[in-house]
């Protein structure tokens, strides 16, 4: 009972102390915590926002970020304080790392997409004979994500009183290579006054061809690739392997400064191979 009372005094003694060095730190850097948090708040917009239609909500998005990163703090403390370095690190690189992967992803829509909806870009300003009432159109019935994209511009045509740009601002915004070619031009018809609904079908045609090479590409290269993921596997499954027939020569492994250096070693060779690897299963078009 008495070791119950003792641990409980203690956990209400921490709690108390954590409280008040987070007060102590909001009031010594008050102004610092508030500048980088409207920074990340604004870098939020301008990226997940803005470019992933993430929730345009700052508050609840970042409390509930941050109240996951304290938990998962908290367990590392309770399992090995080392962990909270990694969960730390985790936390800092991991929203990067998620606006990169959506961001490839959302590339990789917008190139399947476009021909189409140059096709009906086409279409519609021959029978518009204007390219912005033509993109107010085609928003409504194109595919994701292309109809954010499309009436996106049309509002920022609006607001900034420029095409030109609204279309820069949609080719910052995607960084894709063909969307570059197509907002070219769009900005060469709107500027020089040529023929942009021949030009937007003829990048249609194109466009299509393109993409067909890139799935002849895919299917040529899926062998190479699973071979790929085979081998870099291989090395978790040989210790895997290991420590089920012997888990003492993982141990002595791991209890000496020669294993470790060994470890080390093969690791970052191994990061090395696997970041070659992906670069050169990469074909792009």
């Amino acid at each position: 009972m008495e070791l119950f009372e003792n641990t409980a005094i203690l956990a209400v003694m921490a709690t108390l102390g954590a409280f008040l060095f987070i007060i102590g730190i909001w009031f010594g850097f008050h102004k610092e915590l508030t500048s980088a948090y409207n920074s990340a708040a604004d870098k939020y917009r301008d990226t997940f926002v803005l470019e992933l239609q993430y929730p345009n909500n700052v508050p609840k998005v970042f409390g509930m970020y941050l109240l996951a990163t304290l938990v998962a703090c908290l367990l590392g403390v309770l399992i090995n304080p080392v962990l909270v370095i990694f969960v730390l690190a985790i936390a800092y690189f991991l929203p990067g790392i998620v606006y990169d992967a959506k961001k490839m992803e959302k590339i990789k829509r917008v190139n399947q997409v476009l021909p189409n909806v140059l096709q009906q870009l086409a279409a519609n300003t021959k029978n518009t004979g204007s390219i912005s009432m033509a993109l107010q159109e085609v928003a409504i019935t194109a595919p994701k994500p292309m109809d954010y994209e499309l009436a996106l511009i049309s509002r920022q045509e609006q607001e900034l009183k420029s095409f030109t740009k609204a279309l820069a601002n949609a080719r910052e915004r995607l960084d894709s290579q063909w969307f570059d070619i197509v907002t070219a031009v769009l900005i060469t018809a709107d500027e020089k006054g040529g023929k942009a609904s021949a030009a937007l079908d003829n990048l249609s045609k194109v466009f299509q061809q393109l993409i067909k090479m890139q799935n002849r590409i895919d299917t040529a290269t899926a062998q190479g690739r699973m071979s790929m993921k085979m081998m870099l596997a291989m090395p978790f499954v040989v210790i895997g392997i290991v420590y089920m027939v012997d888990p003492g020569l993982l141990a002595l492994a791991v209890s000496n400064t020669a294993g470790k250096v060994m470890l080390g070693a093969a690791t970052v060779f191994y990061l090395g191979s696997l970041f070659l690897a992906i670069w050169l299963s990469k074909v792009k078009l």
